[in-house]
């Protein structure tokens, strides 16, 4: 093999060091904007003026956090939710039912429809929310 044959034939890493590092910075920053991206909105949902609850949304994650405003020492309620343009929903059980939320995106209105195990229903809402002033809350372990 010839030197220019040889010449052409460099290890990638070998390039030098200022191209290396470029390219790990390059990497670094793509992983650092991905993470600016993540989004959590904070909701306050109010019925005829009086909040009534604070809602977390988590958008990377399609979590709901639902705290009752009214009864903030009761702890924090996560939910996975199927979040969409115009709806943010999801739905959460106990031994007495099941209920069914829904926030639209556009307007704002929380819905929320309880089915009880005895087979009765109430509609709780419509609130108004918007965005919200509570902090997301710290996890507490």
């Amino acid at each position: 093999m010839n030197a220019a044959h040889r010449a052409g034939r460099r290890k990638p890493w070998s390039r030098g060091p200022a191209r290396t590092l470029g390219a790990l910075l390059g990497i670094l920053l793509a992983l650092l904007a991905g993470a600016a991206r993540a989004q959590t909105l904070s909701l306050d949902c109010s019925s005829n003026g009086e909040l009534m609850l604070n809602v977390w949304v988590d958008l990377d994650k399609s979590l709901v956090t639902v705290q009752g405003a009214k009864r903030p020492n009761l702890p924090l309620r996560t939910y996975v939710a199927r979040i969409t343009e115009s709806t943010i929903r999801w739905k959460w059980s106990s031994s007495g039912g099941t209920s069914s939320v829904s926030i639209d995106r556009r307007t704002g209105t929380y819905y929320e429809n309880y089915h009880d195990t005895g087979g009765g229903s109430e509609a709780s809402g419509p609130y108004q929310c918007e965005k919200g002033t509570a902090p997301v809350p710290a996890a507490k372990f």
